[in-house]
């Protein structure tokens, strides 16, 4: 029996029911992709929203239905403070589905229950609500909701009785998270056969097509006694979409003439590889260069150690290493008023050696994805055993407002 391919399970409804009342007369049956029925309805890329509409159909002329709607609303709120206490929020909205159950739908309205089975297919896309591009198409965005950052971005479940004689409406809103989950592009050849046969991946002097680099040219002091010039150069390998769970790999050259230096340079610790997340508000009515950012907040750090390259000067050392992806981390994403995204820091922290700029060498945007690609094998790791004396990175992230770690049980 052939399996099917990976993405047809990211269209369905789920198997997760969850069980939600308004009261004895109104109660929705929806199934999700969470992993428990405790938690919030969990949906992912194009699934489907199904579920059933229970109503309890009472006897009585003033008591008929005129209609039974179910609805699913994406929008963003954007939360402001006023003195003390005081808070306002505006919502605009990006994502408006709807199923309608009418008189034929709804038979003769006899006394009893009624059950109405509904489905909404989520899009990819939504219109954006930028006034600078009100028609473009965007990716739908994630539910964002992170401690002490002003804007959400939220979804929910609408079921909706109205009744023809009745004034008031009976309504049941039941919140809901939507996670898209992308994967890694492919890596390359030589870096996907490294992996399937657990063989170092060719570094870039050997497939330079294979990898992304970047140049630091730097002018140091050392040991507050004489100027010396070094260059690094940071690979990270291509395309520079990366999964969590798994290993960015990373090659590290550096160049100096002062042997002494050179020395110092290839020490453990002398370098900070560092995995950095930053989120990107931009507020309506202000310039994009006033945009709101958050500092860059660590996320992983790099291990590396010492290799042996075939060519190169002996001015040069050469380092292989990688930043471990935690699970834990929320996939980049960009939307109108809003962005996630990450990159790969280089940053010199030799002792005795003195530079002019404190910010780091090389800074490299980079995605993060929910899955590694799934037409490839998946990353490993390569590093060494700990050294003597070496601490192991750890594999969680301390609290740092705001939290953006995606829910465990997506």
């Amino acid at each position: 029996m052939d399996l099917l391919p990976v993405y047809t399970a990211l269209r369905t409804s789920g198997g997760t029911k969850h069980t939600l009342r308004h009261d004895s007369n109104l109660t929705v049956h929806v199934f999700s992709h969470a992993a428990s029925n405790s938690s919030s309805p969990i949906f992912h890329d194009e699934s489907r929203v199904a579920g059933v509409v229970e109503v309890t159909m009472k006897k009585g002329p003033f008591t008929a239905i005129k209609c039974i709607t179910v609805q699913v609303r994406g929008f963003q709120r954007l939360m402001r403070c006023f003195g003390y206490g005081a808070m306002d929020s505006d919502a605009v909205e990006f994502l408006a589905l709807q199923h309608t159950f009418a008189d034929a739908d709804l038979g003769s309205q006899a006394r009893g229950r009624l059950e109405l089975p509904f489905e909404l297919q989520l899009p990819s896309t939504c219109g954006s609500i930028s006034k600078k591009a009100l028609h473009e198409a965007i990716p739908l965005p994630p539910t964002f909701a992170a401690p002490g950052f002003p804007l959400y971005i939220l979804y929910e479940l609408v079921c909706t009785v109205q009744f023809k004689f009745l004034p008031g409406d009976s309504s049941l809103t039941i919140p809901i998270k939507y996670v898209p989950r992308k994967e890694a592009g492919v890596p390359a050849p030589s870096r996907a056969l490294a992996y399937e046969t657990e063989t170092p991946i060719p570094d870039p002097a050997v497939d330079p097509g294979a990898w992304y680099s970047e140049t630091a040219e730097l002018d140091v002091r050392a040991f507050g006694a004489r100027d010396v010039h070094v260059a690094c150069t940071l690979s990270l390998p291509l395309p520079l979409e990366y999964a969590r769970g798994y290993w960015i790999p990373f090659h590290l050259a550096v160049s100096c003439g002062d042997e002494q230096v050179l020395d110092l340079l290839s020490t453990p610790g002398a370098f900070d590889v560092v995995l950095d997340r930053q989120l990107r508000l931009s507020e309506t009515k202000k310039r994009a260069s006033e945009a709101r950012e958050s500092p860059p907040n660590a996320v992983g750090h790099g291990r590396y150690w010492s290799v042996r390259s075939a060519g190169r000067p002996v001015t040069t050392r050469c380092f292989e290493g990688e930043i471990k992806v935690i699970a834990q981390l929320m996939q980049s994403f960009s939307y109108p008023r809003l962005a996630l995204s990450y990159a790969v820091h280089l940053h010199l922290t030799a002792p005795g050696l003195a530079v002019q700029k404190k910010t780091s060498l090389v800074h490299v945007p980079v995605e993060i994805t929910y899955f590694a690609a799934s037409s490839s094998p998946k990353p490993i790791s390569y590093a060494p055993p700990l050294r003597p004396g070496e601490v192991k990175e750890t594999m969680s992230v301390t609290y740092a407002p705001p939290l953006l770690f995606s829910h465990m049980d997506l």
